[in-house]
């Protein structure tokens, strides 16, 4: 009822009463299927608004590699984001995706705090986030 009413009631069970406040949000849905394989003509007619959010292009990943790693106060380096393209990305046919490489981040952040090393982006922890982040099927 309040999303549709756009006012919810606050309840102040001392004074005994409720006082009407502002309800207004907005619903969004985020996937990587297709709309259309989620629902029929009639329901996308009420979602209003599709935004298409496609894959970075090589520069804007690297881009996304390097704001995480100065939100993280990490140091990036270039050399290891190219060789994790060629070898988990290029060589697998994988895509980019825009929220890989916050993911993995956290991997190696948490790798790093689990096995007591210092908290750093480097080979090794990379590596084993991207062993334990991606799903490859049986070779």
């Amino acid at each position: 009822m309040p999303l549709e009413k756009k006012v919810d009631y606050l309840n102040i069970p001392r004074a005994g009463s409720s006082i009407p406040v502002p309800f207004t949000c907005m619903v969004m849905l985020s996937t990587n299927l297709r709309p259309q394989n989620l629902m029929d003509e009639a329901f996308l007619r009420r979602v209003r608004f599709k935004v298409h959010v496609p894959d970075p292009t090589v520069d804007e990943y690297k881009e996304i590699w390097r704001r995480n790693c100065v939100d993280n106060n990490l140091r990036m380096d270039e050399g290891l984001i190219d060789r994790l393209l060629e070898k988990h990305y290029h060589a697998k046919g994988r895509p980019l995706h825009g929220t890989h490489p916050r993911d993995l981040l956290n991997h190696v952040i948490h790798a790093a705090l689990y096995l007591g090393h210092t908290v750093e982006l480097n080979s090794e922890l990379l590596e084993l986030a991207c062993e334990t982040y991606f799903v490859d099927s049986d070779e």
